[in-house]
């Protein structure tokens, strides 16, 4: 604190002595300006050549000036942040609380909470490369998977795009750590896209998991050759930090299920 007010008064004074010589050159500027022609006066070109090396001073000097005064402004802003933060440490030993440092950490943490998935290490997940599960059981889809913190509230949503090669019954769930509270859906339709021919089949499927079905089957349905894409959402009340990781299978290893590029899945934490 005392160096940085030392640093201040020094600029200060500069600033001063400064603009001082600007107004002394500005004065013999005028003094010459002023001089009447004749024996002893100073000629036009001399007049001149000194304007111009006067000019040239004035305008260094005002850019130091102006230099200096800036960095005299931000000095002076460092200090009230400073001392600011000194007054909260020193109501903090004397037990009081630092209200006004407790404030801004409050603010910035509220900001930070804003964003979505601020707090967990895979916010925002997912998939790049195109790939096949043909397990019949389970396994974890590569890139799903999203990462949350102990005595959180988050709120999960996303989108899982993948393909049918040849027809068979897909099978999705999901693994979460301990959960206070827990409850997602998985959704989606087995129908033809718009704009297409009528379809010989068309339905829609839902999937609901609870705190106690991780590792579960939510959704078992019979797709048809092509492109599908499934729903997913949900809100967890996190008791023990981990990851949420989506999961597929199929039930016939040799009619798999591929997951496709753009299939994503993110958290937003609500607290």
């Amino acid at each position: 604190m005392a160096t940085v007010s030392h640093n201040i008064s020094v600029l200060n004074q500069a600033v001063s002595i400064l603009s001082q010589q600007v107004s002394v050159l500005s004065q013999q500027v005028s003094v010459l300006s002023a001089t009447p022609p004749g024996s002893g006066s100073v000629t036009s070109t001399e007049l001149s050549a000194v304007s111009a090396q006067a000019a040239s001073a004035i305008s260094v000097l005002s850019q130091q000036v102006s230099v200096l005064s800036q960095q005299v402004s931000v000095l002076s802003q460092a200090v009230s942040v400073v001392s600011a933060a000194v007054a909260n440490v020193s109501a903090v030993s004397a037990g009081g609380t630092a209200v006004g440092l407790q404030s801004v950490v409050n603010a910035l943490s509220n900001r930070i909470s804003a964003i979505p998935g601020a707090g967990s290490v895979n916010a925002v997940a997912v998939v790049g490369n195109a790939q096949t599960i043909s397990a019949t059981t389970l396994a974890n889809v590569s890139g799903m998977l999203a990462s949350v913190s102990a005595a959180k509230l988050y709120r999960l949503e996303g989108y899982l795009l993948f393909s049918v090669p040849s027809a068979n019954v897909g099978k999705f769930g999901m693994t979460f750590p301990a959960m206070t509270r827990a409850g997602a859906h998985l959704w989606g339709a087995t129908s033809i896209l718009a704009g297409a021919a009528a379809s010989s089949f068309s339905s829609f499927y839902a999937g609901e998991i609870g705190i106690a079905n991780t590792g579960a089957v939510a959704v078992s349905v019979a797709f048809g050759v092509g492109n599908h894409a499934m729903g997913i959402d949900g809100a967890f009340l996190v008791s023990t930090g981990g990851a949420i990781q989506l999961q597929a299978a199929g039930s016939v290893g040799t009619a798999p299920i591929v997951i496709l590029p753009g299939s994503y899945m993110r958290v937003f934490k609500l607290n």
